[in-house]
C-alpha cells in the first residue's frame, strides 16, 4: 500500500472518531504534506483542536498545544535559557517550537504583536535562536493557528503581511444534525479524547517527508494558466502597475472591490496545494481543483473596500471574501487562455 492510501486510512479513522467532512479533511493535511501552515477559522466548540490531534495521531507526528493570552512573551514558545548551579554552564531549555511536529496555537489574536512575531518567524525560516546558538524545528513541522471570532477586547489581530505567511484558512462550520447527534453520545470533552488515544499510528514523520518529495514533483502542466490569471484578477490595476501581461485588465468587480490584491505568496502556495490535493486524488492537476482551493487559499489574503455592490452589503467581511471570489473566479479561470506563452 502506497503513502497516498495510507493517508486515506488515516482519514477514515479520524472521521471514525469525529465527524468532519472530508474536504475539511483533505485541507487539514494539504498544509502537512505541502510543507505549509493554516489558520482554522470557526467558532468556538467546533472540533478543531480534536480533529488535529486525531489527525496527528494517526500521521504519527507528535503534537502539543498552546494556549495563547495577553502575557505570552517569546521565550514561552521557543525557549531560553538556564544557568545550571552544578556546571556552572548554560543550559538550553527548549519551548514548543522546538519539541513538536504539529504545533496548535489556539487563539493566536490573544498573543501579543511581539510573541506572534516569534510564532511566525520559525514558521517561514524553520530556525529559533535562543542566545548565541540556533537551533532548527522539527522535520516535518507545521503549525494551526485558531483565532477567537468573538471577542474584540484584549485581543491582537494579525496584521496583512502576517496572516499571508498561513497557506491556507480552513473554515470550520456548525456540526450537522447528525454529527451533533453524534458529538451527544460522548460523556464529555474527555471521552473524545480516550477515544483519540485509541487510533491507531498508520504513517511516520518519514512518510509524511516522502509524501513531500512526491507532491513537488507533481507536474503543473497547463495549472499554471489558471493560477496566474486568479491570481491577476484579484489584483488592481494600480497593484499591478504595468507588470501584467500587455492589454490585461483587471475586472470591472475587482477595481469596485478590492482595496488589497492577492500576494504573489498566494499565488504560489495555491500552485502547491493544487498539487497537493491531484497528488491525494491520484490525478492530474484540473480546473476544479482550483475552484475548489481558490476559497481557503485566497480569502484571508484579500481586503475589500468598505463601499462595495448593494449586494454585499449585510454580509459579515469574510462572507464578502468569498463572494468575490466565487463572482470574479469564472470569468478569471475563462481568461486564461489569453496569457502569453511566458519567455
Amino acid at each position: 500500500m502506497d503513502i497516498r492510501q495510507l493517508i486515506r486510512t488515516c482519514q477514515k479513522e479520524v472521521r471514525q472518531v469525529i465527524d468532519v467532512d472530508q474536504a475539511t479533511l483533505d485541507c487539514l493535511l494539504l498544509p502537512i504534506i505541502c510543507d505549509g501552515h493554516a489558520v482554522l477559522h470557526g467558532m468556538i466548540g467546533t472540533g478543531k483542536t480534536a480533529v488535529v490531534m486525531a489527525l496527528a495521531k494517526t500521521l504519527g507526528l507528535e503534537f502539543g498545544m498552546y494556549q495563547c493570552h495577553s502575557e505570552t512573551i517569546p521565550s514561552d514558545l521557543e525557549g531560553f535559557e538556564k544557568y545550571n548551579q552544578k556546571t556552572h554552564e548554560f543550559e538550553i531549555r527548549k519551548g514548543p517550537l522546538l519539541l513538536y511536529n504539529l504545533f496548535l496555537v489556539d487563539e493566536i489574536n490573544r498573543m501579543p504583536p511581539r510573541a506572534q512575531a516569534a510564532l511566525l518567524g520559525p514558521m517561514a525560516q524553520g530556525k529559533v535562536t535562543i542566545g548565541n546558538e540556533t537551533l532548527n524545528v522539527p522535520c516535518p513541522f507545521t503549525v494551526y493557528a485558531t483565532q477567537n471570532p468573538i471577542e474584540t477586547q484584549g485581543v491582537y489581530p494579525l496584521a496583512e503581511a502576517q496572516i499571508d505567511r498561513f497557506m491556507m484558512q480552513i473554515p470550520f462550520p456548525y456540526h450537522s444534525y447528525d454529527a451533533t447527534r453524534k458529538l451527544l453520545s460522548y460523556a464529555n470533552a474527555a471521552a473524545t479524547h480516550a477515544r483519540i488515544e485509541q487510533l491507531p499510528v498508520i504513517l511516520s514523520k518519514e512518510a509524511i517527508l516522502e509524501a513531500r518529495r512526491e507532491v513537488k514533483e507533481v507536474a503543473l502542466g497547463d495549472a499554471w494558466r489558471w493560477i496566474t490569471s486568479l491570481y491577476l484578477c484579484c489584483c488592481t490595476q494600480a497593484e499591478l502597475n504595468g507588470r501584467a501581461p500587455r492589454g490585461w485588465k483587471p475586472p470591472e468587480l475587482t477595481e469596485q472591490c478590492v482595496r488589497v490584491g492577492c500576494s504573489p505568496r498566494g499565488a504560489r502556495d495555491l500552485a502547491q496545494a493544487a498539487r497537493g490535493l491531484a497528488y491525494l486524488e491520484g490525478t492530474p492537476i484540473r480546473r476544479e481543483h482550483i475552484e475548489r482551493l481558490a476559497v481557503p487559499v485566497l480569502r484571508h489574503r484579500l481586503v475589500l473596500k468598505r463601499m462595495l455592490p448593494e449586494d454585499y452589503r449585510g454580509l459579515a467581511a469574510a462572507q464578502q471574501v468569498d463572494k468575490f471570489l466565487a463572482d470574479v473566479m469564472p470569468e478569471a479561470l475563462d481568461r486564461a487562455n489569453r496569457l502569453p506563452e511566458p519567455c
